[in-house]
C-alpha cells in the first residue's frame, strides 16, 4: 500500500508499506524490496511490482512469506510535479503574456510549451503581479507531468515584471519665430505641440510638461530650430 510520489522522471517506487498478517504478539517483523513502476509518467491506477521481497526484524527467521518474493499491484499513482513561472515584458496595453513566460523545474531535460498565458494586470505600477492563466503543453516531456504553479503572486513561483514601454515626444510646431533680441528663448507666448511616437494600442494621448525651449543660435538667418528640455510625462489617455 502506499505506493505514490511525485513525478522524478523514473520508473523508482519512492516508497512502499507492506501489511503483514498472522503475526504472533509482539513479534518484530517487517518486509523490504526493490520496487518500481511500469512506467514514469504521472497517472492514477498505475502497474507497479515490488520483486525480492524479504523478511525483516529480529522475528524474520520465524516466518515465511505465502504470497512468494514478488507482488504486482494496479493502484500506484504519481501526481504532477510542480514548475514555477515569471514574465518579463514591455509594457503594450494588454495582459498577454504570449512570449514572454519562463517556466523552470522541468526534471532530466525535459522542456514543456505554454499557451493562453496572461497576467492580472496590464500596467508597470501595480506591484505583486502575476501570472493568471496559463496552460501547459507537451515539449520534449509531456505537459501532464507536470503543474502550473497557483495563479496567485509569488516571489519564488509566479511573478510578472512590466516595463515601461518607450514614448517619444516629437515637436510639431511649425513657424517658430521672433524678432531678432539677441538671445536665444523660445519667442514669448511659445507654446510646443508633439506628435508621440510609441503609443501603444489602447492609449490615444499623451500630456508633458517643460522646461525650456531655446533656438540653437540667437542670430537672425541662422537659426534653424528650437530645443524644449526638462520634458516630463504627466498623464496617458
Amino acid at each position: 500500500t502506499g505506493v505514490s510520489k511525485v513525478y522524478d522522471a523514473t520508473v523508482g517506487v519512492a516508497s512502499a508499506s507492506f501489511v503483514l498478517s498472522t503475526l504472533e504478539t509482539n513479534d518484530v517483523v517487517g518486509a523490504r524490496s526493490l520496487r518500481s513502476y511500469s512506467n514514469k509518467n504521472a497517472g492514477t491506477g498505475l502497474g507497479y511490482t515490488l520483486r525480492n521481497i524479504l523478511l525483516t526484524g529480529a522475528d524474520a527467521s520465524n516466518y515465511f512469506l505465502t504470497s512468494g518474493s514478488t507482488y504486482n499491484g494496479t493502484n500506484g499513482v504519481i501526481t504532477p510535479a510542480p514548475v514555477t513561472a515569471s514574465a518579463s515584458k514591455a509594457y503594450d496595453g494588454t495582459t498577454s503574456l504570449a512570449g514572454s513566460v519562463t517556466l523552470a523545474g522541468m526534471l532530466r531535460g525535459d522542456t514543456l510549451n505554454y499557451t493562453g498565458a496572461t497576467s492580472n494586470d496590464s500596467h508597470v505600477a501595480l506591484v505583486n503581479k502575476h501570472i493568471s492563466a496559463l496552460t501547459l503543453t507537451n515539449g520534449t516531456g509531456l505537459a501532464s507531468n507536470y503543474a502550473p504553479p497557483a495563479f496567485n503572486y509569488s516571489a519564488a513561483n509566479n511573478n510578472v515584471s512590466i516595463t515601461a514601454s518607450t514614448l517619444t515626444p516629437v515637436l510639431s510646431n511649425t513657424g517658430v519665430t521672433k524678432t531678432y533680441d539677441g538671445t536665444i528663448n523660445a519667442p514669448n507666448g511659445f507654446a510646443p505641440t508633439w506628435v508621440y511616437g510609441g503609443l501603444v494600442s489602447g492609449d490615444t494621448a499623451a500630456s508633458v510638461t517643460y522646461g525650456g525651449a531655446v533656438y540653437d543660435n540667437p542670430n537672425s538667418g541662422t537659426a534653424s530650430k528650437v530645443t524644449v528640455s526638462g520634458i516630463l510625462l504627466t498623464a496617458i489617455t
